[in-house]
């Protein structure tokens, strides 16, 4: 006679599948991240670096080495060559590592919180050889090397509420909770002068509900399952209420200036990471105009 496992028990042996997971994931991210760039030093602004940044007409009282003669020869006036000065971007990314994340349909493809953190980290990793400062959203903690930095996404997902501090946000979720709280964290983001851009992680039966006959459904959390006779029959109405809760929530997240990237987990990692990098990229010009 089968005896089902307590809820603590449940969580233990997921918490040890995702710890004997983590160097296949991360070797995954590895791989990934060698295809992209992130960063380069987005916030562009004259200052004391190494790359030409602009031409500026010469003030008086400026010393005249400033002055760049070979420019200033083809006009009447004089004109100083400015370098850009470049900080380093701040990259904060969120990981839901909450219940609803720690399943999956099929065991050949990766949990919906396994895959958010292969695209974290292959962001975190590309934008650390574009130069830029990462962190773990609330943690504070630097990303130094993947290993580190993978155990510290996984602890900050379980805190949706953190403090943002500026720069770039990455938020990678299943984007199941209601789209009021969406609205209120991309409203915290927004208000932080903070670009937030949202990676919404789905398996493919969550999506497609592709389920025949009597079956068995059980929330996360939650001991009372719900049983329906013929599962096929629900399935234009659940697709119908799927599709219209996701879209709110990607409506909540754009009206405060926020970015939406939809992701399958049995997709390939390269098309979503080019269109973050591209997206990330947009952000920073955003933030820069600021």
């Amino acid at each position: 006679m089968s005896q089902a496992l307590a809820p603590k028990t449940l969580a233990s042996l997921v918490g040890q599948a995702q710890d004997a997971a983590l160097p296949a994931l991360i070797m995954d991210a590895r791989r990934a991240a060698a295809s992209i760039i992130v960063g380069e030093h987005g916030k562009r602004r004259g200052g004391s670096g190494d790359n030409f940044w602009q031409h500026r007409e010469w003030s008086n009282g400026e010393s005249l080495r400033h002055i760049d003669w070979r420019h200033s020869a083809r006009t009447d006036r004089l004109f100083v060559r400015e370098r850009e000065h470049q900080v380093p971007a701040l990259l904060q990314i969120w990981c839901d590592s909450r219940a609803s994340m720690q399943w999956t349909s099929n065991p050949a493809f990766h949990t919906k919180t396994q895959r958010g953190l292969v695209l974290g980290l292959a962001l975190a990793l590309a934008a650390q050889r574009g130069g830029e400062r990462i962190c773990a959203l609330g943690s504070g903690v630097p990303f130094v090397e993947a290993n580190q930095f993978a155990d510290v996404l996984l602890e900050s997902g379980k805190r949706p509420e953190n403090k943002i501090l500026g720069g770039q946000v990455v938020m990678l979720s299943d984007g199941l909770e209601s789209s009021e709280v969406w609205a209120a964290r991309a409203k915290s983001v927004s208000s932080a002068r903070a670009h937030l851009l949202v990676v919404l992680v789905a398996d493919e039966a969550e999506a497609n509900f592709p389920f025949q006959g009597r079956t068995l459904f059980r929330a996360a959390n939650e001991q009372q399952p719900v049983v329906v006779g013929r599962a096929e029959v629900a399935r234009e109405s659940y697709q119908s209420a799927y599709k219209a809760h996701m879209s709110g929530v990607a409506d909540a997240i754009k009206s405060s200036g926020g970015d939406v990237v939809s992701h399958m987990t049995n997709e390939p990692l390269m098309p979503t990471l080019l269109r973050l990098a591209g997206a990330l990229d947009q952000g920073i010009v955003k933030i820069g105009a600021h």
